[in-house]
């Protein structure tokens, strides 16, 4: 009888074992699958009023002494109904990002936490029978955590170009009211010690184009541009006068008719005062206005 009883506590001590292994195998096996997953999970994000969605899909992590290496590819469907010339797209990465690798696109620029990637030759015309576009980027940064954050894309059309003959005008110092332009500055998020804030600067004409402009705003604290990111535009700051000088980006500098261009601001509390606009019109005439 004794010897009996031994072979049954052998074997119920042996199933104990094969189940404790079970539980382990599978806890490990659901852990990697999980792992992959997160790495091959596609986000996709469209907004309600953005002529576009994006598609970001992650290809690759890898990390050595401290270093994470990301490669993920982007890509853009175009929801518009006019034939672009060319687009942007405006990326959050970290300060520490280093790019080393940009394919399908003629540029991909670093500042500050902003990446700015253009589009290459062949890929900048987007229609509604042509709508997509892609690119990859690799990267390098010691942010361990990271997941690729598309803060807006923006295209050129056909309409957005400059008149290069514009007539002028036998009084332009005259300033003209501001039926041209509508203007509006607004706080897109407030994150308590970061604030993000959108500035609209839309023609309303249906016929004449906005050839150039320049929009002011004040700082009252020199914390507030303390690693600022602005994108969609060029922009210049004085520390002295806490004045900051915006205008639109480099490569679609006008406004042409029904069309507008939005600057991005992040920044540290508190934010900066829009104080003026100024703009010159293809016929010539001089908008001016100060914001009270």
């Amino acid at each position: 009888m004794k010897k009996i009883k031994k072979n049954k506590l052998s074997i119920y001590h042996k199933i104990g074992i094969i189940y404790v292994i079970i539980l382990l195998t599978i806890s490990t096996a659901y852990s990697f699958l999980s792992e992959n997953l997160s790495l091959e999970a596609t986000t996709s994000i469209k907004s309600s009023d953005k002529n576009y969605k994006v598609e970001v899909t992650p290809i690759s992590k890898t990390d050595y002494k401290g270093i994470y290496y990301y490669e993920y590819n982007v890509i853009i469907t175009y929801l518009g109904t006019e034939t672009t010339t060319g687009w942007t797209t405006y990326i959050d990465v970290p300060y520490t990002t280093q790019i080393t690798g940009c394919y399908n696109a003629n540029s991909c620029d670093i500042e500050g936490q902003v990446l700015t990637v253009t589009n290459a030759d062949y890929n900048a015309s987007l229609s509604p029978s042509n709508t997509s576009a892609s690119f990859n980027i690799k990267f390098e940064t010691d942010e361990a955590d990271y997941s690729l954050n598309i803060l807006d894309v923006q295209f050129k059309t056909g309409n957005t170009t400059t008149d290069p003959d514009p007539t002028p005008n036998p009084n332009p110092d005259k300033p003209t009211a501001v039926d041209y332009v509508k203007i509006s500055y607004v706080m897109q998020n407030d994150w308590g010690n970061r604030q993000w804030h959108v500035l609209t600067i839309e023609n309303v004409s249906d016929s004449v184009t906005i050839t150039s402009w320049t929009a002011t705003l004040k700082v009252s604290s020199s914390d507030t541009m303390t690693n600022a990111n602005i994108w969609g535009g060029t922009y210049s700051y004085d520390e002295a006068s806490g004045i900051i000088t915006v205008s639109g980006p480099s490569w679609s500098p006008s406004l042409a008719p029904s069309s507008k261009a939005e600057i991005n601001f992040q920044i540290t509390p508190p934010e900066p005062e829009l104080i003026s606009f100024e703009g010159i019109t293809s016929t010539g005439e001089k908008i001016t206005t100060t914001i009270n």
